[in-house]
């Protein structure tokens, strides 16, 4: 028996060292060749970067439940540390974004926030929610899609070297609109701040504290830019509580002006993405 083991454990070694990675930037061709290529590679040598590929080819395909499982399995085997951590995080709301799963999206988000401070997770974390906030703010969000967002975002926990002692706090950026140089809230603005109070009135969010973030864009002086974001974060929570009393002291409110930006841009389309309501869970 021993010595049955030990052959085992010699011809196991000798798989691991015979293993040699394969550069990812090497398989090319359509997509099929790719998603081949990457399923040989990954049988042969498993990694994260061929996982991490191969996951998006099949999203890419339109396989999102293959997607899914490559995507919980590397998570599971070949998260190593948080370089690692970093990666996959990035590539899950790339996937997430792709398949405009606003849901899943904000709840790698929320955790990537954890690792704004580690090697480049700052800057990816911003682009991504600049992203995840364009895909959503010329639409309105519905209740469950908001409960959602923000409860599996708060249902994360983390354990890793980079963010020990660090909770996931769960926000959402929401598009709730108002008319210009106003805290006056637009038709959609009115229709985005109903779909938000079912979301805090019933399930998983109610009777939850939260703080309700106004943000907007660099036009204009910086001291009239946050009164304008406080006038606007207190507009959609006196809107609130005229639809449900109960709401007006779960909320706090906040203004953070121009000081916040998602984007650095100045075209009208950056300053669009600037101007915002953040919901953030206490």
């Amino acid at each position: 028996m021993k010595k049955r083991l030990l052959i085992s454990f010699v011809l196991a070694s000798f798989v691991t060292l015979a293993c040699k990675p394969i550069d990812v930037a090497d398989i090319t061709g359509d997509l099929e060749q790719q998603r081949s290529a990457f399923q040989d590679a990954q049988f042969e040598c498993p990694s994260l970067s061929i996982s991490l590929k191969l996951a998006k080819v099949f999203q890419q395909l339109g396989e999102s439940h293959n997607a899914y499982n490559v995507m919980q399995d590397a998570r599971n085997d070949e998260v190593k540390n948080d370089n690692d951590r970093l990666q996959w995080l990035i590539t899950n709301t790339e996937i997430a974004l792709n398949k405009k799963d606003t849901c899943a999206a904000n709840k790698s988000l929320n955790e990537l926030a954890l690792f704004k401070n580690f090697q480049n997770g700052g800057k990816q974390y911003q682009k991504l929610r600049a992203k995840l906030y364009q895909s959503t703010q010329n639409t309105t969000l519905d209740s469950q899609t908001i409960t959602c967002a923000l409860t599996v975002s708060r249902s994360i926990t983390v354990q890793s070297p980079a963010t020990r002692g660090m909770r996931v706090v769960a926000k959402l950026d929401i598009a709730i609109h108002f008319d210009t140089d106003s805290a006056k809230l637009t038709p959609q603005g009115k229709t985005q701040t109903q779909m938000l109070a079912q979301a805090l009135s019933a399930g998983p969010l109610q009777d939850n504290n939260l703080t309700l973030i106004g943000h907007t864009d660099i036009t204009g002086e910086a001291p009239y830019n946050q009164d304008l974001s406080q006038r606007r974060a207190q507009a959609v929570k006196s809107y609130l509580a005229q639809i449900n009393g109960s709401l007006a002291n779960q909320i706090k409110t906040l203004g953070k002006g121009e000081y916040d930006l998602l984007t650095t841009g100045t075209s009208p389309q950056d300053h669009q993405l600037n101007r915002r309501v953040e919901i953030q869970l206490n």
